[in-house]
């Protein structure tokens, strides 16, 4: 690979890590010149409308009509948890190339590609909503072809990033992670190899009706790579700008800025407010999970009651989580019932259900393990440490050799204990 391609590569790598999405940028005019330059690769030429909140396309009258309901919390709960990026590759990574590590993730490129969907769906009936959608695919469809079509560099490119619809609920963020990632394997030549793979890549073509005639000859690393930022470095430029989703909706490309997000290194998270902030709607989360406001702004005054009054049983359990945060895990077991299942010398297992009596989910019950640290502290006691383990967990055994990621056979082997 040529020195100025490695140069824009690790130019492209340093502005993602650049970004800063617990305060967004908001620059108009650079965000609205990003589009126009990936619109300009996919052969596409539509107005930008920039937008500030969901609800300044969302119909309040079909979410709900109070920004502040949970409505806007469940839109976007359902696809949080599932992260942008070249997935497939880190999965890989270890078994393309030992020993050396895949790209570094960050939670923040993790994206709430729902409200595309909510913006689709805004001010339509189901029958509009079909045939705008089938159109608008067509077009996205007909666009990725003709850009994959052009030579084989860019149909290799569109293979790679993994995506047949670039354009339509494909968000920024996950376009620059997937790009940011392929980038980052190109100079670890196992990895590159395995992604080239001619096999591979034809099914992906043939899933998504592309022509794969392109895929019989490989191009030099250097076309494929421009081919790639042809697409990735607008999407880059858009999230350092301030984008977070688009859609393309009655003539238009809508897009929505970026707002304010925390997480806990891994998952939207966020203890004392928002961890989601538009001007209007709010997303409030906790370890992951969309929780409704009630729970994270009067945290200290819920009642078990109210969390076994919540529907979904997901939310239920991260909610128990919180209450024990907030007031201790003797008395979140002590306020829902829990019990010790087995007790040894490692610890004792307590099992919780925070579920409605009337509900059968012995399944889902909450297993907490029970443990005190190995280390005495200087007056002599020692400090008990609550961990949750998986529902299948039958001994305090097996759950403490699982917060290791042993069995409970190789945590017999252990000598010292930390």
């Amino acid at each position: 690979m040529s020195p100025s391609s490695r140069a824009k590569i690790q130019a492209i790598i340093e502005r993602c890590a650049a970004i800063d999405w617990r305060l967004p940028s908001r620059d108009a005019a650079r965000m609205t010149a990003a589009y126009q330059r990936w619109q300009a690769a996919l052969g596409l030429a539509r107005p930008v409308r920039l937008i500030t909140d969901p609800l300044d396309v969302a119909s309040p009258a079909r979410n709900g009509g109070d920004p502040g309901r949970d409505s806007a919390n469940a839109t976007i709960g359902d696809i949080w948890p599932f992260a942008a990026g070249a997935s497939l590759l880190r999965v890989l990574w270890s078994l393309w190339s030992p020993g050396t590590a895949p790209p570094a993730s960050a939670p923040q490129w993790d994206v709430a590609v729902a409200w595309a969907s909510a913006f689709a769906r805004s001010k339509s009936n189901p029958e509009e909503l079909h045939d705008r959608a089938k159109t608008e695919i067509d077009r996205a469809r007909a666009a990725v072809d003709r850009f994959a079509s052009r030579r084989p560099a860019n149909l290799w490119a569109v293979v790679l990033l993994e995506s047949p619809l670039l354009g339509l609920f494909d968000s920024p963020p996950r376009i620059a992670s997937m790009a940011r990632d392929l980038l980052a394997a190109v100079d670890n030549r196992r990895v590159w190899r395995q992604l080239l793979r001619r096999d591979r890549a034809r099914r992906i073509a043939r899933l998504w009706n592309l022509e794969s005639g392109g895929l019989k000859q490989l191009p030099p690393p250097d076309e494929v790579v421009e081919a790639i930022l042809s697409l990735g470095e607008p999407m880059i430029d858009a999230c350092a700008s301030g984008a977070l989703a688009h859609v393309l909706k009655d003539g238009e490309l809508v897009v929505l800025a970026a707002p304010p997000m925390w997480t806990d290194g891994r998952r939207l998270h966020r203890a004392d407010g928002p961890a989601i902030a538009w001007r209007q709607t709010k997303v409030y989360a906790w370890r992951g999970c969309v929780v409704p406001k009630r729970f994270i702004v009067e945290r200290q005054s819920t009642r078990p009651d109210e969390i076994r009054g919540v529907g979904d049983a997901r939310v239920r359990r991260a909610l128990l989580d919180l209450y024990a945060s907030t007031h201790g895990y003797r008395r979140c077991l002590r306020d829902f019932g829990g019990v010790v299942l087995q007790e040894d010398a490692t610890g004792r297992l307590w099992c919780v259900n925070p579920d409605p009596p009337t509900l059968v989910s012995h399944l889902a019950e909450t297993k907490i393990v029970e443990v005190e640290n190995g280390t005495v502290e200087a007056d002599g006691s020692r400090r008990t440490y609550w961990l949750n383990v998986p529902p299948n967990a039958q001994t305090a055994k097996e759950a403490v050799a699982w917060s290791y990621g042993m069995t409970a056979e190789d945590y017999d082997g252990l000598v010292v204990r930390t």
